[in-house]
């Protein structure tokens, strides 16, 4: 289907496909959208299909890639599309949806919201890589593609993309707040009948990042499962005062961050700043665990709370399955009522490709998709290159 039958249509099935910080597989998920005026989102599938393990790994090398990787870089952007056109095939097949657009994230290997010195220029960047045009033509499907960029054209930071999405959602019936917890934590909200100026949204810090990578290095497992070894630890007092003091958790929105602060070299320094605290490696997730919420709950107390008080807390991103997380935020958001997204109909994992189908439907209608208060932009701006088959 083209581009121009496409915007005739009054609803469009999408298919949205993203591929997190900590890079364990591609979500893929399908939505109906009918508009754009009085946009409806209805769920139609979900699914997560893994990467093969030396992908993954070339994946999380290449966050950490020396300049002199041009070419591996250049084959991993084309290898990866092929593999998210495998995976959006793979899923209409299985859920014999019929899929009008897609929408793609692709998967970030630098992310560089500040601008710094380079070449005479003050320059910003964010890279994702995951070629469009190879999705666009193995799908046969027109395919929305590089939505940050158009962010950071405009002066953003190119992140956060999914607060307007979130607001599209759950609507502003009441008092809302979004915290999804993937690799990097972070915060939407809007009070009750506020419109899109009224959205705040923020990256909090880190999320499953920390865990992940000490949980990798200490144990030789993927991630802490349903955070059952921060159960089993203490918290270091000293320790975590040591990381709350962390510049980026006192920096006043628009802010983003990323595996380039909060990667392995970070994990690595909470190591031995652990040790220095004769901390045993249960007590290292224990405090990078309480590290997370405690970051979550003063960006809330510092950058929402003061604008007003959020009624509902929806959590999504695979850091909602974990106990010690879903224990901690009740007991420091007391008295506002703490769900997730299935109670909307949405599966929690799913929420980050629901957003980029939702950003690619946006994109074809000409619609802005960026949010200035949030990511730092001049104006709002309609986000993605659009590849077509």
């Amino acid at each position: 289907m083209w581009l121009s039958d496409l915007i005739k249509k009054k609803t469009l099935t999408v298919l949205g496909l993203s591929s997190g910080t900590s890079a364990d597989g591609i979500d893929v998920a399908i939505v109906k959208i009918s508009g754009p005026d009085n946009m409806e989102i209805s769920p139609k599938h979900f699914s997560v299909v893994p990467y093969p393990p030396e992908v993954r790994q070339a994946l999380l090398e290449s966050a950490a890639a020396p300049k002199n990787l041009v070419e591996y870089l250049a084959r991993l952007n084309f290898l990866l599309g092929e593999l998210l056109a495998e995976a959006a095939l793979e899923v209409m097949e299985k859920s014999k949806v019929k899929v009008d657009l897609i929408g793609s994230h692709g998967q970030t290997i630098r992310h560089l919201p500040e601008a710094q010195e380079f070449l005479g220029r003050k320059v910003k960047a964010s890279w994702q890589i995951g070629e469009g045009e190879v999705i666009a033509k193995k799908a046969g499907i027109v395919t929305v593609c590089d939505f940050r960029a158009g962010d950071i054209a405009a002066g953003g930071e190119g992140a956060p993309l999914t607060p307007y999405v979130n607001y599209l959602l759950f609507g502003n019936q009441k008092a809302i707040a979004v915290l999804n917890i993937g690799g990097i934590a972070n915060l939407s909200a809007w009070p009750k009948g506020g419109d899109w100026k009224d959205i705040i949204g923020f990256d909090c810090g880190p999320g499953n990042i920390v865990i992940d990578t000490l949980m990798k290095i200490l144990f030789e497992q993927a991630y802490d499962r349903e955070g059952r070894t921060a159960k089993s630890g203490k918290v270091n007092q000293e320790l975590l005062n040591e990381l709350l003091a962390h510049p980026f958790f006192g920096k006043h929105p628009p802010k983003s961050t990323g595996r380039e602060e909060f990667g392995e070299r970070y994990a690595r320094m909470v190591k031995e700043q652990g040790e220095t605290h004769e901390a045993c490696s249960q007590d290292l997730i224990a405090t990078s665990s309480e590290m997370t919420v405690q970051t979550i709950r003063d960006s809330y107390r510092r950058f929402i709370r003061p604008e007003f008080e959020i009624e509902e807390l929806y959590i999504t991103g695979g850091g909602s399955y974990n106990k010690y997380f879903e224990k901690r935020l009740e007991e420091l958001f007391k008295g506002i009522n703490i769900m997730t997204p299935e109670k909307r109909g949405f599966n929690r994992k799913s929420l980050e490709a629901v957003s980029f189908a939702v950003l690619a439907y946006l994109a074809i209608h000409n619609l802005p998709a960026n949010l200035p208060q949030v990511t730092g932009a001049k104006s709002r701006a309609v986000l993605g290159k659009i590849c077509l088959p």
